[in-house]
This record gives structure tokens, C-alpha cells and sequence, in this order.
């Protein structure tokens, strides 16, 4: 009879996110509840130290009107694409409906736009590009910073 654990029970690896920091290679598969506690930096791991298939995704635990935000960087040069798969809204890019590239760039969280489940799940193809889909109850959520 073969072991259960996780592996086999698609446990899922769960870590919340109430400060800045570096999101790590070890991190691929988890998912980040943001609840900040007050303003923070994520930052990406680098591309080619992720490798092909890398990912992760981020959901939103709770409104929060103290402007918490939090700032997603990449590392050195690498680029950051953000398509919006929407349920009733948009990411918001100076008015254009999509991020679209963002070289040497960063994003943001505003949590005071935010719903409860608005989320975001972020991949690698591990040489060129992080790229991701959001599903977000409203527009404002994820913008340009």
C-alpha cells in the first residue's frame, strides 16, 4: 500500500504575507494570503534561478483602508507580465486595462481597491518572463507603481 501525504492529498502549501520579503526558490507552489500589517516590498526570486514552471499565487485575505500596500518587484532585469482574466473588473495601467510588460519594473497591491479573493497567480517560463493572471472582483487592485 503506497504512503498518503501530501503529495498524493494535493495539499495545498499555505504562508501569509504580512510584511516585505524575498520570495524564495523554495516557495514554488505556495500560495501567499496578503493580510500586510502595514506597507511592503515583496521581491520575485530571479528567472533563471526559478527555472521553467516555477509559480505561486497571492490572494487577498481582506480590505484594509490603512493604505498597507504592497510594492512586487522583480529581480535585476527581469520582466513582469500581468494578463487580466477578470471576474467584473480590470488591472488598471494609466487607464489602458492591462499591465502589459513591466521591464525592471514593479506592481502594486492597493489594498484599499481590493476584495476579499482577489488574486493573482504568477509563473515562469524560466528564461524570458514571469507571467501571470489575476482574477479581481473590481478594477484598481493591481496597478503599475
Amino acid at each position: 500500500m503506497a504512503k498518503l501525504g501530501r503529495y498524493s492529498a494535493d495539499r495545498k502549501k499555505i504562508a501569509t504575507i504580512t510584511k516585505g520579503q524575498a520570495i524564495e526558490v523554495s516557495d514554488c507552489g505556495t500560495i501567499f494570503i496578503l493580510n500586510p500589517s502595514a506597507a511592503s516590498t515583496l521581491t520575485l526570486p530571479k528567472i533563471a534561478d526559478a527555472g521553467p514552471g516555477w509559480w505561486c499565487k497571492f490572494v487577498f485575505h481582506q480590505k484594509n483602508n490603512n493604505a498597507n500596500d504592497i510594492t512586487m518587484n522583480t529581480a535585476g532585469s527581469d520582466s513582469l507580465v500581468i494578463v487580466s482574466n477578470t471576474i467584473s473588473g480590470t488591472v488598471s495601467a494609466g487607464g489602458s486595462g492591462s499591465l502589459g510588460i513591466v521591464t525592471n519594473g514593479s506592481m502594486k497591491f492597493d489594498v484599499s481597491e481590493g476584495s476579499q479573493g482577489d488574486q493573482l497567480e504568477i509563473f515562469t517560463d524560466g528564461s524570458t518572463a514571469w507571467y501571470g493572471n489575476a482574477i479581481l472582483s473590481g478594477s484598481g487592485f493591481i496597478t503599475n507603481s
